[in-house]
């Protein structure tokens, strides 16, 4: 059965509600299908995972109770979480949808009504707006129904800026930092606390705009102390160097007998009054730190001297250790009148990416400030949370006829400085028309075991790649290699795979290889599609990040031929260059979805969102036509992935999409299924009779007199090939094995095909 074949041209899905037939027919829209974890509903389980949170208090929906938006740095990627708590409770909402009422947000945001005039202003990196390491200030302004952002510029530029020489230079604030805004004097307008360029001291930028009477509708700045607090951050330990002196600087308690050396740029600051002395306290992160160190403020507001610390803070209760560079925030999450701390990864290298948020709790404590560790996986345990790197791939593991899910990923274990790369199972346990998963196998097939190679970011694929009407188990891997898992267990049935094959074919596209299956010259085995890291080179230059291999093997044997450069295989598939600049990395990620506007390829990249590209597999070595450059304004993050099925069974694609933050997002589509309606009242069916039907057991196939039946065919309702075979003695199907469902029964006759709705029952 090939493409050429009349049915399979137009790949027979039972369609019998009289659904459109237009591509962009329904909506594009979030959806958030039940997802349940040890028995327990994922509440946030769409949210697409947290790799480097930042918590912020603000009020969203203007409700007058605070809410929180989480803004991880690890692809810019906002979410809010409305509160709808009682009083000491913590009952957040997932609502993307106010992502759009945001200004845009860039390395960190702090939220502050520095104008005092009720409206919530955000302060973000200003390096994507100027390439100046500063602070950009979005200015509220309300509408009367809207909330607009309004870039607010000082001195003619769009950050923050202080006196320096004739004229004035940036607020130095580091994209990799969490800075302080604070009014730390108490004065009435807001001050700022950052570390220098070298890392090692606290500058205090002080606001003056109250002592020259300008009013507080904008800001002006001076160095109000090189050294806040007199502390140096050590070199070599998580220590602070403090000074003896309130009116020194610390020099690192050597006396001036060497020079400072400056550290490496990495650090947060979190200001707070643990003493409840009307001055403010500080707890440092420091990006080779797995601690939170605090310092005591024995000064005074208008000059800090940190007098004590706490190196591994809170000694008292069970210390923060989170590998690597954690940040701080005030936080009252649990909505009881007193400010918790959250302690959370700041880093966008080899750390911990899946407990992130350690929720520490106000114990209310009248004369001081004190925190209790409550929980180490705050958010992340109602989410589908895997690490990193999430590649997602439907198939049918159980054979019941509804889409399940494998997805890639992998963890960084501090402990042995390894990833550890793992494929996960969600399996569909709703029904035709309402998904709901559940999260049945955190290590399918136990690929962590090759963690050792060593191997991760599994991209797993599914598809008949061998032509024998069951589904195959393809895994990319960083390294450019695949592994192969062939499905032993035949059409219809749950999968049965075979020992796995590694290195597959011998086939190795350099690194980060995301294969996909689809029969692309439509000889009935599947061929290979597979992107990578990074852009390929032809005769013209760069033709994008695709490679071809085409099946050269038979029915029940998959074989290709390594050499990307050897035809009919090509590194250039549809010169598909995804718009970025030679050498930067691509991660280029396919999927090819069947709609009845023809093939369609759905891109993910290093740069997110999905693109779309239609031409196959009329353009293999031309060029395909981008048909939307960003569809659906997708924004999951790094490195996003696609995998497409019909998930509600509407005859349209539903696609789960996975990101580089470790999780998972969940879209619905106007993408129309291939699809063609059986007329039962046609005169071609007339030519043949089902009995019985619905059948449970055997099903006599009966043609009008002069046909011969040459094959028989078996398609489930998302047009997947369960049979393709002969009838038995006597016109016989044995339909037994076969899971209950509705089908195509394709019938190819001297004469033609036939086509009948078969229901099979139990």
């Amino acid at each position: 059965m090939n493409r050429g074949s009349t049915y399979l041209n137009i790949l027979c899905i039972l369609i019998f509600f009289g659904m459109p037939l237009l591509v962009y027919g329904q909506s594009f829209e979030r959806t958030s299908p039940p997802v349940f974890s040890g028995g327990r509903e994922l509440p946030y389980a769409w949210a697409g995972g947290l790799n480097a949170p930042q918590i912020v208090p603000v009020d969203l929906n203007k409700d007058a109770q605070l809410d929180l938006l989480i803004f991880d740095r690890i692809g810019g990627v906002e979410i809010p979480l409305i509160n709808e708590s009682e009083a000491g409770g913590m009952e957040y909402i997932y609502q993307p949808s106010y992502r759009s009422q945001l200004p845009p947000l860039s390395g960190w945001v702090t939220v502050r009504d520095f104008n005092n005039d009720g409206l919530e202003d955000y302060f973000t990196s200003s390096q994507d707006i100027s390439g100046v390491f500063g602070a950009a200030v979005y200015q509220a302004v309300d509408l009367g129904d809207t909330t607009i952002y309004e870039l607010r510029t000082f001195d003619q530029k769009n950050y923050l800026v202080v006196p320096a020489g004739n004229g004035t230079t940036n607020i130095y604030i580091s994209w990799e930092d969490i800075s302080a805004f604070e009014d730390i004097d108490h004065d009435g307008d807001l001050d700022i606390l950052s570390f220098d360029p070298g890392g090692s001291y606290v500058t205090y930028y002080r606001n003056t705009v109250v002592e020259q009477g300008l009013g507080l509708d904008t800001m002006v700045f001076e160095v109000g102390d090189h050294c806040w607090g007199k502390i140096l951050e050590s070199e070599v330990s998580e220590e602070l160097f403090l000074s003896s002196d309130p009116n020194r600087c610390s020099d690192g308690n050597l006396d001036g007998d060497r020079p400072i050396n400056t550290r490496h740029s990495g650090s947060t600051i979190l200001l707070f009054d643990q003493d409840l002395d009307n001055d403010y306290d500080i707890l440092i992160g420091d990006i080779t730190s797995k601690a939170l160190v605090f310092g005591l403020n024995g000064g005074t507001p208008e000059n800090a001297w940190i007098t004590s610390q706490d190196a591994h803070w809170p000694s008292y209760d069970t210390s923060l250790e989170i590998p690597y560079f954690n940040g701080a925030y005030l936080v009252d999450v649990n909505n009881d009148g007193f400010e918790d701390i959250l302690g959370a990864v700041n880093s966008r290298s080899f750390s911990e990416d899946r407990d992130v948020i350690w929720f520490y709790r106000n114990i209310g404590n009248p004369d001081e400030q004190r925190f209790e560790l409550a929980r180490e996986d705050l958010f992340t345990r109602d989410m589908l949370e895997f690490g990193s790197e999430t590649n997602p791939a439907f198939c049918d593991v159980n054979a019941d006829g509804l889409p399940d899910l494998i997805v890639g990923a992998f963890t960084s274990d501090e402990a042995v400085q390894a990833r550890i790369p793992s494929l996960h199972l969600l399996l569909n346990n709703g029904t035709p028309d309402t998904p709901s998963f559940e999260v049945a196998d955190d290590d399918y097939l136990n690929m962590s075991t090759y963690a050792s190679l060593p191997t991760w970011a599994y991209a797993p694929a599914v598809g008949d790649l061998d032509g024998d009407g069951d589904d195959d188990l393809v895994v990319g891997e960083y390294n450019g290699q695949l592994f192969y898992f062939e499905n032993t267990a035949g059409p219809g049935m749950p999968y049965a795979f075979a020992d796995v094959v590694f290195p597959f074919a011998g086939i190795d596209v350099g690194s980060a290889a995301a294969p996909a299956i689809f029969d692309v010259n439509g000889d009935g085995l599947g061929d290979l599609v597979i992107g990578e890291r990074n852009s390929n080179f032809g005769s013209s230059g760069n033709c994008g990040s695709l490679t071809y291999f085409q099946n050269a093997g038979a029915a029940g044997n998959a074989e290709f031929d390594p050499d990307e450069n050897a035809l009919p295989n090509t590194k250039c598939f549809g010169n598909v260059t995804l718009g970025v600049i030679p050498g930067l990395p691509v991660f280029a990620k396919p999927a090819i979805i069947e709609t009845d506007a023809g093939p369609l390829l759905l891109l993910g990249s290093d740069e997110g969102g999905i693109q779309v590209y239609s031409g196959i597999p009329d353009e293999i070595y031309g060029s395909f036509a981008l048909v939307d450059p960003d569809y659906g304004q997708i924004r999951e993050g790094y490195k996003t992935s696609v995998s497409a099925a019909d998930l509600d069974g509407n005859g349209y694609y539903d696609l789960i999409l996975g990101n580089t933050r470790g999780g998972l997002g969940s879209f619905r589509t106007g993408f129309k299924k291939l699809a063609t309606s059986i007329d039962e009242s046609a005169p071609e069916a007339e030519q043949i009779s089902l009995f019985p039907n619905p059948a449970s057991a055997e099903l006599r196939i009966s043609l009008a007199s002069g046909t011969s039946v040459r094959t028989v065919s078996l398609l489930d309702m998302n047009g997947k090939l369960i049979f393709s075979g002969t009838l038995n003695t006597g016109g016989i199907l044995d339909v037994h094995h076969f899971s209950a469902g509705i089908y195509c029964l394709v019938v190819e006759t001297d004469g033609g095909p036939l086509m009948r709705k078969l229901v099979i029952q139990r």
